[in-house]
């Protein structure tokens, strides 16, 4: 697993990007899993969101039910609704910026159920 999230997942929950839920670890293995949309952000996945992690406010208020949102994706730290400036998926409530591609990846990728 890449060492960002491990280090991240010490101390705080990261959340599904499509549905708002808590990740977990694929039967205890290093990739990332949302059981509710059976999904799994493997490793160019994981890579893009612990780039993004690098610039989160650490202060910023994490909602307690995801940000409705009609089409687009969640904030993996926060549960905002993440906007689309310069192909990337950014948080205007506590700066999460994902690494290029994460968008293809979500879309192309790693498909939820839901």
């Amino acid at each position: 697993m890449n060492p960002t999230i491990t280090r991240w997942r010490q101390s705080r929950p990261l959340f599904c990007l499509h549905c708002g839920r808590e990740l977990a670890l694929y039967e205890g293995g290093e990739d990332l899993w949302c059981s509710y949309g059976q999904c799994g952000f493997a490793e160019f996945g994981a890579g893009c969101i612990a780039e993004g992690l690098a610039v989160v406010n650490l202060e910023a208020t994490v909602r307690t039910e995801p940000e409705f949102v009609v089409q687009g994706f969640i904030c993996p730290v926060c549960r905002s609704a993440l906007r689309q400036q310069n192909y990337r998926l950014t948080c205007t409530n506590c700066g999460f910026r994902a690494g290029n591609g994460l968008l293809f990846h979500l879309i192309e990728r790693c498909p939820h159920l839901e």
